[in-house]
């Protein structure tokens, strides 16, 4: 059995990291609202925006090396996986850039701030972010699931990834 490159298992594990990590966030804090022990939770791990600037590159990278994928159904949700991940946080900087009011974290400029809103940025990532994180979130779903089918398979597409 010849596993994939140990720079994509790791690839494919800090993104998965990264992603659970926004997933659970938002989803607690959409469920619950605020609260201090929330808050605490949060302030844990990285920010919400700050996880999205980490998966960019990251997610950039793993566009270089075509997924593995079995058939063409799984080849679809893989690409689509990819291309989601790079779009949405791409769009969260295009909305930061679009409101003029630029983004700053600890101190380093990750946005300039222009003092001009150019509404169409806005509108755009407003609109498209938080929708396609719903449609990768079913995607992650047809994922795991296809993960688990090959575990009960027994094959070793789970272990060349693990």
């Amino acid at each position: 059995m010849r596993r994939y490159p140990i720079f994509s298992r790791i690839l494919h594990w800090a993104l998965a990291a990264l992603v659970f990590w926004q997933i659970g966030i938002v989803t607690a804090y959409k469920i619950a609202g605020s609260s201090p022990f929330l808050d605490k939770m949060a302030s844990l791990g990285p920010s919400h925006g700050m996880v999205g600037l980490i998966v960019l590159p990251l997610a950039l990278l793993r566009l270089v090396r075509p997924p593995a994928a079995s058939n063409r159904a799984a080849r679809l949700v893989h690409h689509t996986l990819r291309v989601l991940l790079v779009a949405i946080p791409a769009l969260a900087l295009l909305r930061a850039y679009g409101s003029g009011k630029g983004w700053v974290h600890r101190g380093l400029t990750i946005v300039p701030e222009t003092g001009e809103e150019v509404a169409w940025m806005v509108k755009l990532g407003n609109i498209a972010h938080g929708e396609l994180a719903w449609v990768m979130i079913a995607l992650i779903g047809l994922h795991i699931a296809g993960a688990v089918m090959h575990g009960f398979r027994r094959d070793v597409t789970l272990h060349r990834r693990a």
